[in-house]
């Protein structure tokens, strides 16, 4: 079969041909979804995205906002009009001051979506093509959120099902219908699944962005398979290209050094501090600023 393209010149027009390499470190935007189960900490970890604009759909998770990033700038929505007004807001230049918009939750305002179908049905329950309006404006959300010029991190409760034939359970976010759960993977660069997991040293958790196919990942060079501890900071920009100065050890570098805060953490009996996320390394500062550590106390140690 052949195949003939035709292409018409229009006036004015002047094709842009651009190095992909290029846009690294600038023009590139990280586009996450992460998903997993109530308490998890996936408010606590979206807000440690680089200067993050919650859309919040679910209070409750104010309060691990708050606690992680006290700076994140947070907008309640009630309903899906009050996502579409933000928006919008952002598209005009009306909100502008942020670097990341983070999505809390996106199965919340599938939810909320579903809640204005009803509201204009007569019907108590979706009918069939209900559910098929759901799906369309459900993916419609996602694709004006995609292309919006900031970095974008969406987030969902989990959800699993077990397939009877080969009592596989399957895991995956938690959307309703079919064509949303089949469709969604596409708008994103990577999709994660968080974990959270209590041992001896505390609560560790653990984004897996690549393993077993009964758990619905997305891989993204050269973000690794698991990330224990994961900052979103460090994820998006190892995702884009930029170069990210860590505050953390900018700060460890005028008081001693990371030798000697390894040193005082092997004296307290502590994990050592490549494994400490930012509340950690957040709660070590303060500590030296307010006195209450001492680095240079462990020379008997």
């Amino acid at each position: 079969m052949l195949i003939i393209l035709s292409f018409h010149y229009t006036k004015g027009f002047e094709m842009q041909i651009k190095k992909a390499g290029d846009a690294l470190g600038g023009s590139v935007k990280g586009k996450i979804l992460i998903y997993g189960q109530s308490g998890s900490g996936k408010s606590w970890l979206g807000v440690t995205a680089p200067s993050p604009l919650v859309l919040l759909t679910e209070k409750n998770g104010f309060a691990s906002i708050a606690h992680s990033n006290p700076d994140a700038q947070v907008i309640e929505c009630d309903k899906i009009e009050d996502i579409y007004a933000a928006i919008r807001a952002i598209k005009s230049g009306e909100i502008s001051e942020f670097e990341t918009l983070v999505i809390d939750s996106l199965t919340n305002a599938q939810t909320m979506i579903k809640d204005r179908i009803l509201s204009k049905s007569t019907n108590k329950r979706m009918q069939r093509h209900d559910w098929g309006d759901l799906a369309e404006e459900t993916l419609s959300l996602v694709q004006h959120l995609r292309f919006l010029d900031c970095h974008l991190v969406c987030l969902a409760l989990r959800d699993d099902e077990l397939v009877s034939e080969s009592g596989r359970r399957y895991t995956f976010p938690l959307f309703a219908g079919k064509k949303t759960k089949n469709n969604i993977s596409q708008f994103f660069n990577a999709i994660g699944y968080l974990s959270r997991e209590a041992g001896e040293t505390g609560i560790s958790r653990t984004l897996l962005f690549d393993g077993d196919e009964s758990i619905l990942c997305k891989p993204c060079f050269p973000l690794p398979s698991h990330a224990p501890n994961p900052d979103l900071s460090q994820i998006i920009n190892s995702m884009t290209g930029e170069e990210l100065e860590d505050p953390f050890m900018k700060f460890i570098e005028t008081h001693g050094g990371i030798e000697k805060v390894r040193a005082y953490a092997e004296h307290k009996g502590i994990k050592p501090p490549e494994d400490w996320d930012h509340v950690w390394k957040k709660r070590f500062i303060s500590g030296i600023m307010q006195g209450s550590i001492n680095l240079d106390d462990l020379g008997d140690a």
